[in-house]
Order: structure tokens, then C-alpha cells, then sequence
């Protein structure tokens, strides 16, 4: 079997801390997408949709337009 990278989605409000998230996973997983507020993501999780978005969302609980 081939190895096939686990797959983050990641989403929180600072810039600074997805970067710093997606520098930590660098050669252990792909990062899926990013996003810095729940209507991305949401919209990002929409257009793919019956497919998961990734295999793994980490979701800031505190985002400006929604909590998580």
C-alpha cells in the first residue's frame, strides 16, 4: 500500500498560527485548505460536497463569526 498523507483542514482567525500549525505538519501531512473565519470554511466544505473536506478539521473554537 502506498502511504497516502492524513489531510488537515485548518481554521482559525490568526494568520500567524496557521502558518506555524501548517510548518509543524510540513512532511507529515497535507494541509488541505485554510481558512481564517467559519464562512470559508463552510463554503469550501459546500462546494466539495457529499467528499469530505479533508480527513482531519482543526477548528479554532472562537472565530469571529461563529464559535466553533
Amino acid at each position: 500500500l502506498a502511504h497516502v498523507p492524513l489531510r488537515v483542514y485548518l481554521v482559525d482567525d490568526h494568520a500567524r498560527y496557521r502558518r506555524c500549525v501548517r510548518e509543524a505538519l510540513a512532511g507529515t501531512a497535507e494541509v488541505a485548505g485554510e481558512a481564517g473565519d467559519a464562512a470559508t470554511v463552510l463554503g469550501a466544505a459546500a462546494a466539495v460536497a457529499p467528499r469530505p473536506l479533508a480527513d482531519v478539521v482543526l477548528l479554532d473554537v472562537c472565530l469571529p463569526d461563529l464559535d466553533g
